[in-house]
């Protein structure tokens, strides 16, 4: 099946990587399509930035807490850290200057906010807005009475978000009858007789849906015809039919007495990835007289992860593949003698730059494979599968960080997948993106020691 016009969107932001998403011919369950959301500070007004506020700031927790335990939406975190007072004697000003700029989020959307007193109590207010250019989508007001209240306030605020983009998710799916995107494009043929007489014919309908039903109008559908007599093909036909405004296409076929056989062709593939670890690594360093230190070398290291891998390729409609994998982050002897980890530290006002590599992941895959001409069917378990990951990345030593003894920053990467169709990896073109996001932080906890985390 060939179906003209439609554009593979994806929204995939996770810990690590994520491959791109391309169309399918089999069908799935209809998941809604992820949505990659920032969240800069929920910034307190100037006026309760005096004195100890920390309190205060459960509010953001609250709300981030609810946004990453809610499926299909994933969250880039660009708050400022507010570490408890052992760790960061004096909390830091929370100016509400927005690092990296929206228009370099490698994500669609954000969120930002204030805290303001109303009352004898407080206001949060939360913003949704498009990173293109920062125009509100929502805003979402949540009183609450002190600051114990703060963390349940910044629940309720994520709620009410939550709720907003599920209505306009469902939006998207009304609006999938007549634009350009599908999920899991299903085909139904309906052929009211098989066998035929001489000069006889027969009805055919066509029925092209989305994953969850929706009929897909004006769509272009390559299929071909094929009527045999006593096994031998008499009758051989391409058909090229676009879809009425009920995603429906009807017509009659055969010509001569035979029996029917209606081949829908589709060949793509749909392939994904996704990678998210947190590990910790203890470091033994000691400063230079500049205030600066650079060390590769670790005593211990600890951490989890997670891989998911999926991919379906059909070729022709004459074979297909699948193949589903998972595994764990792998802390056996020789993964580890592969590991490398490090950061350096330059004198305040020049930069802090660490790195992960050789991270790894082992686990099982299943494999499921068919074959039509001749037919052959193939599954099997149990096959052993691994995948590596890592990064690295800098940032400018900032004066808080000086202070904190807290170094620490946010890479993202975007990579445009734009594979033309009849390109040289496959024969059907393949639209999204990948992404890449990391998290690293160096934290003194000794007068010469320190961790780095990814």
């Amino acid at each position: 099946m060939k179906i003209s016009k439609f554009l593979l969107r994806t929204a995939i932001c996770v810990l690590f990587l994520a491959l791109p998403l391309s169309l399918s011919a089999q069908n799935s369950p209809c998941q809604p399509p992820e949505v990659g959301v920032a969240v800069y500070d929920l910034v307190p007004d100037q006026r309760l930035q005096t004195g100890e506020f920390r309190p205060l700031m459960k509010t953001e927790s609250g709300f981030l807490a609810i946004l990453q335990e809610t499926p299909n939406i994933s969250v880039t975190d660009l708050t400022t850290p507010i570490l408890p007072p052992e760790i960061m004697p004096e909390s830091a000003h929370i100016s509400g200057e927005m690092q990296p700029p929206p228009s370099q989020l490698p994500d669609p959307y954000f969120f930002t906010g204030q805290i303001t007193k109303l009352g004898e109590g407080f206001l949060l207010t939360v913003q949704l807005r498009k990173a293109s250019n920062t125009s509100l989508i929502n805003e979402v007001k949540t009183p609450f009475a002190d600051p114990a209240g703060a963390e349940a306030a910044g629940k309720t605020n994520a709620a009410a978000m939550i709720a907003f983009l599920a209505s306009q998710a469902q939006t998207g799916r009304d609006d999938r009858e007549t634009s350009d995107y599908a999920i899991d494009p299903h085909i139904d043929l309906i052929i009211d007789k098989l066998q035929l007489k001489p000069n006889e014919t027969s009805p055919v309908k066509i029925v092209l849906t989305d994953c969850d039903g929706v009929r897909l109008k004006h769509r272009t559908i390559e299929a071909s015809l094929q009527l045999s007599h006593g096994g031998t093909p008499v009758q051989e036909d391409t058909h090229v039919r676009v879809t009425d405004e009920k995603g429906e296409r009807n017509g009659v076929v055969a010509k001569a007495p035979g029996v029917i056989t209606y081949i829908a062709k589709f060949t793509g593939e749909r392939y994904l990835i996704r990678k998210k670890s947190s590990m910790a690594f203890v470091f033994k360093a000691k400063m230079d007289p500049a205030g600066g230190l650079a060390t590769d070398e670790y005593n211990d290291y600890n951490g989890y992860g997670n891989v998911l891998f999926r991919r379906k390729d059909i070729t022709g409609g004459d074979e297909a593949e699948a193949i589903e994998a998972s595994g764990l982050l792998d802390q056996t002897q020789s993964a580890t003698e592969s590991l490398h980890a490090g950061f350096r530290i330059g004198p305040a006002g020049s930069e802090f730059q660490a790195s992960v590599q050789n991270i790894r992941f082992t686990g099982s895959k299943e494999l499921f494979a068919v074959h039509v001409h001749p037919y052959n069917y193939v599954h099997e378990t149990g096959l052993e599968y691994s995948e590596g990951t890592g990064g690295d990345g800098g940032t400018t030593i900032t004066p808080q960080m000086v202070k904190t003894g807290v170094y620490t920053f946010t890479k993202t990467e975007k990579t445009t997948i734009d594979e033309p169709e009849n390109g040289a990896l496959r024969s059907g073109g393949t639209k999204g993106y990948e992404i890449k996001k990391m998290d690293l932080e160096v934290r003194r906890i000794t007068p010469g020691g320190g961790i780095i985390q990814r």
